[in-house]
């Protein structure tokens, strides 16, 4: 949550974020699949 938020921050797209963790090899919570933009969207409004 740690990378999202701060890139967030930063100005990062939803997109930009997701990419950003796949690239980096970062499981998914449930460490199957892909990130998507629209998980990052509810992580970020979920509070």
């Amino acid at each position: 949550m740690d990378v999202i938020y701060g890139m967030r921050e930063k100005g990062a797209t939803y997109d930009d974020v997701a990419a950003q963790l796949i690239s980096l090899g970062q499981p998914t919570f449930s460490g199957r699949g892909q990130w998507h933009a629209q998980t990052i969207h509810r992580l970020c409004t979920k509070k």
